[in-house]
């Protein structure tokens, strides 16, 4: 799992292009895989049956772990580690 509770994540997949960069609050789990979280800014969500729903800052909505990646503070490994390295300070 990407995410944990209390984390706020970015969403970097799924159906609905528009949604991508969009931020959650990750709240607690759902189904094996995925997320109850809050909305934290206006989304569009797709549904298997070919609808679609609007949900407005502050809602519920469920979300695929493998969709988001959590932001989170201090010197935790993320993708970007993986072609660039952790900076260096230079000594003056």
């Amino acid at each position: 799992m990407n995410c944990k509770p209390g984390d706020i994540a970015v969403i970097v997949g799924g159906d609905v292009p528009e949604n991508l960069g969009g931020l959650l609050s990750v709240l607690r789990p759902a189904t094996p895989g995925r997320w109850v979280c809050m909305s934290l800014q206006c989304l569009f969500m797709a549904y298997e049956d070919g609808t679609s729903q609007r949900y407005r800052v502050g809602e519920e909505v469920h979300c695929a772990d493998r969709n988001l990646r959590p932001l989170r503070d201090g010197p935790g490994e993320d993708e970007t580690l993986q072609w660039c390295p952790l900076p260096i300070k230079e000594l003056a």
